[in-house]
């Protein structure tokens, strides 16, 4: 979703989105958590992405089912979170790094995208 122009600040220029079903209109003017809907409105449920690295663009995806209005987003065909499994199937992936002490890297939790990606999703705005 393209970020209105006061929250600029809280993500950058667009919203991340999980679609987690079908759209479908409001069947009355509706409110849902602290969202707003009018009848006839078509709605879909999702889960945002949080930026939570802003260096890497390293995103959290939120647990809470939210709704927002379709004409509000930007569908785009085929991102990919870096590290994704993409590409040929069947490769071997490498190994998580390792410390010096041994052990393995934590998991952080986080997708990351990509410079090519995040350009792409700038130029569609």
């Amino acid at each position: 979703m393209r970020a209105d122009e006061q929250d600029l600040g809280m993500e950058g220029k667009f919203w991340l989105a999980l679609v987690e079903g079908e759209a479908f209109p409001a069947a009355a003017d509706m409110a849902v958590a602290t969202d707003i809907f009018e009848q006839g409105y078509l709605i879909v449920p999702i889960r945002w992405y949080e930026l939570v690295d802003t260096e890497r663009r390293g995103y959290k995806l939120h647990t809470e089912v939210r709704h927002v209005v379709v004409n509000a987003m930007v569908f785009l065909d085929g991102l990919q979170f870096e590290g994704g499994q993409g590409g040929p199937q069947g490769r071997s992936l490498r190994a998580a790094p390792r410390r010096l002490d041994g052990s393995s890297r934590p998991d952080t939790g986080l997708s990351f995208l990509g410079l090519e990606t995040t350009n792409y999703i700038l130029d569609s705005f």
